[in-house]
């Protein structure tokens, strides 16, 4: 992409502004060319390098006049005939067998730069700046310098020397380079005509606060977006934004004035061609005036003893040229935003995520997008098997992926389309081996104070991509049936694993069933530990049988011998077996029988924690909570509470319909595991949903202090952009003032009842006499935004009060006085309590 910095009169820090932008894309990791067009008054270079060596080296480069002076004279050394038309030939062939001929005879751009790294960097990144020069301009050459530019006839270069195939060869010299940013001539003149309308993609107009600048940049944007000039130019589309610099903030009323002039001016201009700018958004990219930077040519992006105030301008500008950048070869995109933070930002801005997914995707061959199908949707997994609408995304192990697979992920992580990552390592001081158990069969132990290499692990780059990128979707739709009883497959195939792949944890019956009907329609869906477990299922299935028939004869001559030796041992294997079956059954989200199996395991034992936490899961899954409370508290005799159990039943108590009950056993599951992520996000929702906000962005701020997965920290991070910026951005303040200090107990009391409403600081204060007395207990606010916050604030303490001593408190808002006597910010809300005798 080709950007130009135009201004219609000098003295707008039209140079200042291309140099600070180059050095924040560079930043970036982008290769940035940057070219001094300014034939008349050239010096840019000044910007990056403040000794005279520097400078001397880049005005004895060649540059912008030896490329046009070598064109010229190649052009002129050919022979008449060679501009001849050959026998058939069109004009458009014939041009371009010259423009083949007359660009192989020009250097390569790049050779011509001079790199450049600007001194005093707080960062210094890996990538220099390009700089072409405008021409050798040094001792004996700066005489023939000036006399090409004054004698340079632009008109005969594109009449007499096909200067259109120069510029062409030009632009995509420049085009080799991530992004070119051109320092244009001011005025109307042929040179500053070259820039915009030959060259540039996007022309950036920078505009002082008077009506001279404004009238010209004007005048300039309506020639650029006329419409001879947008036929001449074909499918490149021009943009043009106009940039208002150097203002001041001490006549605030006369900025005022500017600022109506110029968004007036601009509405009238930019919708029609840039429907993703407006008058608004180009006024903020403004630039100011600061005294310090008119002296001496220096750059205020990445460098020592900048000025922040002045940074931070060209840091937007520069992040509304990536931006733009990000549009123009959206390709690209993906690829960029790999290379910096910033540049991620402003794809995730510039796109939305469907628009960003298909650019990568389209990237890809025909037949890297068909192999991608079954790839991508191993990445999908489902948060409730029973509901098919549950399909959120799911990071699947790196190992699970065949070779060519494997391969296909190398390249979709380029793209941007995939993203692969290690798994968290295990938490210190565990071993790889359980304790008190040796390594299964055909795994060694890893050696002692030694851990083995981290996993990798596979997932979507974001996880709103399963409901954000139609074409996932689409194909999420037309497999839904195949990838939820896969889910549930590799449940099971989880739950063998975790018993160290007991004959228990096989498929047998109608599991076994329907996994034979999948495997024999969709064999290449299957990954090796998926084929290699169903075939195992089956091996065992059949192997279960011959001993069935076998023990059946052998019992049937002489059982009686042996039936008192194995009876007890008999009934703990058939329990074993309905808990594992039931396991399994639940598993693959058949509750019904998995409760028929937890049943049978009753019976045989009927005080079996197991079996009980199994019924009461499959209780649940069949929609029926007051049963799955019931075997719950059965659970809690037999067990000491443990985190998972406590999490458990307190969606039980959300089930029923009770929140405080399942918070409370939520807060009980987070205290006993230290950054319980699951249990806080699960208790941020309830709050959400009693209309407590404050206490729910304190636990989804929790869940993102957690080591929790990466999904559920992006599920966080979206619930607290929907509570809303305002909710996180004040700090909240809850003075609970009191009179009668007798009654301090039941204050202290309602104080740890109003803990939950998110107050940085609850105060226990009596009042001094000079401040209003209420006449009743009242929640008190002094400015508009904290009405709702009182509000909440008032049901909740009326909740207690009401109990313990039929209170009511009303909402009410504060006199300007009192705000300002105490120097109360907007935040600070203070509940108060009249004397507690009167109420008794």
């Amino acid at each position: 992409m080709i950007v130009t910095f135009y201004s219609f009169k000098g003295g707008v820090g039209r140079s200042m502004a291309l140099a600070n932008v180059a050095n924040w894309l560079r930043l970036q990791g982008l290769r940035v060319l940057a070219v001094d067009w300014d034939l008349e008054a050239p010096g840019i270079e000044a910007f990056f390098t403040s000794s005279e060596d520097g400078r001397q080296k880049v005005r004895a480069a060649p540059g912008v006049v030896d490329l046009i002076a070598g064109y010229m004279g190649k052009h002129a050394s050919l022979p008449p005939q060679f501009f001849e038309k050959k026998n058939g030939e069109h004009a458009a062939a014939a041009k371009e067998r010259r423009a083949q001929v007359l660009a192989g005879a020009l250097p390569s751009l790049e050779s011509l730069t001079v790199e450049m790294r600007p001194e005093a960097q707080l960062v210094e990144p890996s990538l220099p700046l390009w700089l072409l020069s405008p021409g050798v301009r040094e001792g004996a050459h700066e005489q023939h310098y000036a006399r090409f530019i004054q004698r340079l006839d632009w008109t005969a270069l594109y009449e007499r020397y096909d200067g259109e195939v120069f510029f062409a060869w030009l632009r995509s010299e420049m085009e080799r380079f991530d992004i070119a940013l051109i320092d244009s001539r001011t005025g109307i003149t042929e040179i500053g005509g070259v820039c915009t309308r030959e060259l540039a993609d996007l022309v950036i107009e920078l505009c002082a606060p008077n009506s001279q600048n404004l009238k010209g940049c004007e005048m300039i944007a309506r020639s650029l977006f006329s419409e001879n000039l947008q036929r001449e130019r074909g499918d490149r589309r021009l943009q043009v934004a106009i940039v208002p610099t150097r203002y001041e903030n001490a006549e605030s009323h006369l900025l005022l004035q500017f600022e109506r002039e110029f968004k007036a001016v601009v509405s009238g201009l930019i919708p029609a061609n840039m429907p993703s700018m407006d008058a608004k958004n180009m006024w903020d990219l403004r630039l100011p005036y600061i005294p310090r930077y008119a002296y001496g040519e220096k750059l205020c992006v990445n460098t020592e003893g900048r000025v922040e105030d002045m940074e931070r301008p060209y840091q937007k500008l520069g992040r509304f040229v990536a931006s733009a950048l990000m549009r123009f070869v959206p390709g690209r995109a993906a690829e960029f935003a790999a290379r910096s933070e910033e540049l991620a930002a402003v794809t995730e801005q510039a796109f939305t995520l469907h628009e960003r997914m298909e650019q990568a995707f389209h990237a890809l061959s025909e037949a890297q997008q068909r192999a991608s199908r079954p790839v991508l949707l191993r990445l999908i997994g489902f948060s409730n098997p029973a509901d098919p609408g549950s399909a959120v995304a799911a990071a699947r192990s790196w190992s699970r992926f065949d070779v060519a697979q494997q391969a296909l992920l190398g390249v979709l992580a380029t793209k941007g389309i995939v993203r692969v990552e290690e798994a968290a390592a295990p938490e210190k001081g565990k071993d790889a081996t359980r304790k008190g158990r040796e390594p299964r069969k055909g795994k060694e132990a890893p050696e002692k104070g030694k851990r083995p290499p981290p996993e990798q692990i596979v997932r979507l780059p974001d996880p709103a991509a399963v409901s954000d990128w139609s074409r996932l979707r689409a194909w999420l739709d037309a497999d839904r049936a195949f990838l939820l009883w896969r889910h549930a497959l590799d449940a099971a195939i989880s739950e063998y694993e975790r018993t160290d792949k007991s004959r228990f944890g096989l498929l047998s019956g109608a599991p076994l069933r329907e996994a034979r009907k999948w495997k024999r329609m969709r064999a290449g869906d299957f990954d090796p530990t998926e084929s290699a477990f169903v075939d195992e299922s089956v091996s065992h299935t059949l192997k279960v049988w011959a001993t069935v028939g076998a023990t059946f004869l052998i019992v049937a001559g002489t059982g009686p011998f042996y039936w008192w030796r194995g009876e007890e041992k008999v009934q703990s294997a058939l329990r074993d077996t309905h808990v594992t079956r039931g396991t399994l059954n639940l598993a693959v989200n058949q509750p019904l029988e998995a409760r028929k199996d937890a049943n049978a395991a009753l019976k045989i034992q009927p005080k079996d924690a197991e079996a009980l936490r199994l019924r009461a899961k499959a209780n649940m899954q069949l929609k029926e909570p007051e049963l799955a409370l019931q075997d719950y508290d059965q659970v809690f005799t037999l067990l000491k509470a443990d985190p998972e159990l406590l999490y458990e039943r307190a969606s039980v108590y959300e089930s029923l319909g009770e929140p405080d009950a399942a918070i409370e056993e939520y807060g009980k599951a987070i205290s006993s595991r230290l950054n319980f992520s699951q249990a806080l996000y699960a208790r941020a929702l309830l709050y959400i949903e009693i209309e407590n906000p404050e206490a729910a962005i304190v636990d989804l701020k929790g869940v993102l202090r957690s080591n929790a997965p990466q999904d559920l920290q992006q599920m966080a991070k979206a619930r607290l952009r929907e509570i809303g910026e305002d909710a996180r951005s004040v700090s909240r303040r809850l003075s609970i003032r009191y009179i009668d200090p007798k009654y301090k107990d039941i204050v202290t009391s309602l104080e740890r009842t109003m803990r939950p409403m998110g107050a940085e600081g609850v105060e226990l204060v009596q009042p001094e006499g000079s401040e209003v007395q209420p006449k009743g207990s009242e929640v008190r606010y002094f400015f508009p935004q904290d009405r709702e916050y009182a509000r909440r604030v008032k049901v909740r303490a009326e909740r207690l009060l009401l109990q313990r001593m039929g209170v009511r408190v009303s909402v009410v808002i504060g006199a300007p006085e009192e705000a300002r006597s105490k120097e109360r910010r907007p935040g600070n809300v203070e509940l108060w309590l009249t004397p507690l005798a009167d109420k008794r």
